[in-house]
């Protein structure tokens, strides 16, 4: 194990500690305990599903992505890469990725982070169209939130002509990409690069759509969570919140299977709903534990495909680079 890889379990254990601290001394646990043993069985399972479609369209897009089309390796390798993202702290779970790209799709590790920066930034994308979207038309009805209606009005259409500028100048930057003298001399960017690239514009703007339906029906599990505890929370807000959640979900520091971080934002934005705390925080627990759940629930089924599949016939010969 290196320093920084300690350096980081070490950081991720301090978080989970330090909110576990937070949540003993400022919440309620016994109601916080009574609402998550009260959960409507009915809106679980209304959330478990959506969080299943979620995993399954993160599963299509990879694949699309890769191979332009369904490819059950490369479904079953997002499936785990997922799961590991949910689980380990730090992110370290999103080096599984080409890890297992490498094992499922003939690709150097280089390409698979190539793969990784194509997805993770359609991500980013989706969720600042489909959370401004949505924080615009909750925080509009709030007259004391007006300012920030309007800049989340103001951010979702700066992404939608960010993303109509990539799709449109993609072919130019890859073409750019392939014929650079300065990449040329740096093998391991240019395959990287080359790898995000390797979509054509068809087929990425078909995963952009994916990732608008990605957070559509996450942003719908966490409706149903929040309704699942008996709070009669709208999309719009459940959006709004997830997105803040999510956010916070992204950032480097995180504690142990991302506990921490996502809670504090989840309940931070919920206050501005005047939403109660204790209520909140266990939407909070149930909407993060539920898709935990079926993510590592799914990725146990998806695994032996993968300790099956080496490679995919005839992807060798397509690698970029």
């Amino acid at each position: 194990m290196t320093l920084r890889t300690a350096t980081r379990i070490v950081l991720a254990v301090l978080a989970t500690a330090g909110f576990a601290a937070i949540l003993y001394y400022n919440f309620d646990l016994p109601a916080i305990r009574s609402l998550l043993l009260g959960s409507d069985p009915r809106w679980l399972a209304g959330g478990a599903i959506a969080s299943i479609t979620t995993t399954l369209l993160r599963a299509s897009r990879l694949s699309l992505v890769v191979a332009g089309g369904a490819s059950p390796p490369l479904m079953a390798a997002s499936i785990v890469h997922n799961a590991t993202t949910a689980l380990l702290p730090m992110k370290l779970g999103e080096f599984a990725l080409p890890l297992l790209l490498a094992r499922v799709g003939d690709m150097r590790l280089t390409e698979g982070l190539g793969v990784l920066l194509v997805v993770r930034v359609l991500d980013m994308l989706a969720l600042l169209l489909v959370g401004s979207l949505a924080a615009w038309i909750a925080l509009a009805r709030m007259p004391q939130h007006a300012p920030w209606a309007s800049m989340a009005l103001a951010l979702s259409v700066a992404t939608v002509l960010g993303v109509l500028v990539m799709l449109a100048g993609w072919k130019t930057v890859a073409s750019g990409l392939r014929d650079s003298r300065l990449l040329q001399r740096v093998p391991f960017v240019r395959r990287a690069l080359m790898a995000a690239t390797m979509a054509s514009p068809a087929h990425l703007a078909a995963a952009f759509g994916l990732s608008l339906a990605i957070w559509a029906c996450l942003f719908l599990a966490f409706y149903c969570f929040w309704h699942a505890i008996g709070l009669d929370v709208d999309v719009a807000q459940a959006a709004t919140i997830g997105t803040a959640a999510s956010f916070a979900f992204a950032f480097p520091i995180s504690g142990v299977a991302n506990v921490g971080p996502f809670q504090a934002a989840w309940t931070w934005m919920a206050l501005q709903f005047d939403l109660p705390a204790t209520a909140s925080l266990a939407a909070s627990l149930v909407s993060h534990g539920g898709v935990v759940i079926v993510t590592a629930a799914l990725a146990a089924i998806a695994s032996p495909l993968i300790l099956r599949q080496r490679h995919l016939p005839g992807n060798g010969s397509e690698r970029p680079g």
